[in-house]
């Protein structure tokens, strides 16, 4: 998913029912913008004007014919998700309305599912996407490779049972601008790249001696300079005596077909590469998120104690937060997380790891670092929060400020569960003690074990 909000028209619901969905995907860290539809016509208008990156569609409703709404979507695109939502949906006609298109759907009492559900429904419709532009680039490299096989299929060469040239071939003459003289014998490998040379005269020694399939690519310069990817397939021609009277082969250029493949590959590994992103990433900060952080500071703790080194782990609560989302609104609460995410991105350093742990809690892993170098660190990160101005809708918010409570690999826990208590009891004991401050954990959270 980009960095853009996602675009969601609501469907058929009540007001209070749309502001329980949105707040569930506030809560979830989806940052988006939403349109709210009560007729068939409004529907229509907002798939053409709105440009919605997905609909959700509240089912059973007399303002709407559910199966009429997809059918409409899929008039629009094939990508775009529809996700039902419902409390008297019947699994077969569940089943039904996802064969007319319908991406997923949530039961109206397990609503909770909804964010993660949108979520695989835009990485799902952005990878099938991605797919079938890939394919289609494929697809149409192939006609052409088709049609250049056919412009250079006079490029047929044939050898004495020796596997040399000693006969003029016009199309190999005209392709590569090669004299008659200068291709016989084994001179037509002069054509080839410096670089193929060697490994096709092998392979074509090998083959001449076993009297078998020749089958290779290389690149074979154009008479304009160019080198061409070339495929490149011949066969012995066998008399009844087991001789061989000659070799007969053909050369294709696969140049743009090999061009296509490469860029379906990477297409592919950027699909791959876009999706792990997202697997790791909280969309809202862009930092790491929680999963993210069980793994890595799990794999650190047995470094740490492999190499004997230190680890600290420093966690981060926005005090009143609470303050920001009811007098400024959710979307301002947001902005304070976005800003703070890209504090802690621009202030940590590169060999450190920085994590959205939940709502508006972060976790700060300070690598090779016990507390005498945390605790600045600390100090600096804290200060550079309180220094920085939160802006929304052209206004000024209050400071940020947090409350911070640091824990050392071994001396407060050596788990990643341990680590983290300790860190969280630290940082509700700065809460206690007035927040806006930094406290070291107690050694006794150390397990004995």
């Amino acid at each position: 998913m980009s960095d853009q909000p996602i675009k969601i028209v609501i469907v058929g619901h009540s007001q209070a029912e749309a502001d329980e969905v949105e707040r569930l995907m506030r809560q979830a860290g989806l940052v988006f913008t939403t349109k709210r539809v009560q007729s068939i016509n409004a529907f229509i208008e907002a798939l053409d004007t709105f440009g919605p990156d997905v609909v959700l569609l509240e089912c059973k409703i007399d303002i709407f014919d559910e199966l009429s709404a997809i059918q409409r979507v899929r008039q629009k695109s094939a990508y775009l998700p529809v996700i039902l939502i419902t409390s008297a949906l019947g699994d077969e006609a569940a089943v039904e309305l996802i064969k007319a298109g319908a991406n997923d759907y949530i039961l109206k009492e397990d609503l909770e599912r909804l964010p993660a559900a949108i979520r695989r429904a835009l990485i799902e419709a952005q990878t099938v996407l991605a797919k079938r532009q890939a394919e289609e680039a494929l697809r149409l490299s192939e006609e052409r490779y088709r049609s250049l096989v056919v412009a250079i299929s006079q490029i047929v060469w044939t050898t004495d049972a020796n596997g040399q040239i000693i006969e003029d071939l016009p199309a190999w003459r005209s392709f590569t601008g090669q004299t008659t003289e200068q291709m016989k014998g084994n001179g037509w490998l002069a054509a080839l790249h410096p670089d193929d040379r060697g490994r096709i005269a092998s392979a074509w020694s090998a083959a001449v001696s076993a009297r078998t399939l020749f089958e290779v690519e290389y690149r074979l310069r154009r008479h304009d300079g160019e080198y061409r990817n070339v495929s490149v397939r011949g066969v012995p021609v066998i008399e009844k005596d087991s001789t061989v009277r000659e070799w007969v082969g053909v050369c294709s250029d696969v140049t743009e077909r090999k061009r296509h493949e490469d860029q379906l590959a990477a297409a592919n590994a950027r699909i791959v590469e876009v999706l792990h992103e997202q697997a790791i990433r909280d969309p809202l900060t862009g930092l790491f998120n929680r999963q993210y952080l069980d793994e890595t500071l799990e794999r650190e703790i047995r470094r740490s104690q492999r190499i004997r080194a230190p680890l600290a782990v420093v966690m981060l609560d926005i005090d009143h937060f609470k303050i920001f989302n009811d007098t400024y609104g959710h979307a301002a609460g947001d902005e304070v997380l976005k800003t703070l995410g890209k504090i802690l991105r621009d202030t940590v350093r590169a060999s450190d790891v920085a994590c959205r742990y939940g709502g508006e809690e972060f976790v700060v892993v300070l690598l090779d670092a016990d507390l005498a170098a945390a605790i600045p660190s600390v100090e600096r990160i804290c200060g550079e929060i309180n220094r920085r101005r939160c802006v929304y809708r052209a206004q000024p918010l209050p400071a940020i400020k947090v409350s911070a409570g640091i824990a050392q690999y071994p001396v407060h826990g050596t788990s990643v569960e341990a680590l983290l208590s300790a860190a969280d009891e630290a940082m509700y004991a700065a809460k206690k003690a007035g927040r806006d401050r930094i406290e070291i954990a107690s050694a006794h959270l150390a397990p004995t074990s």
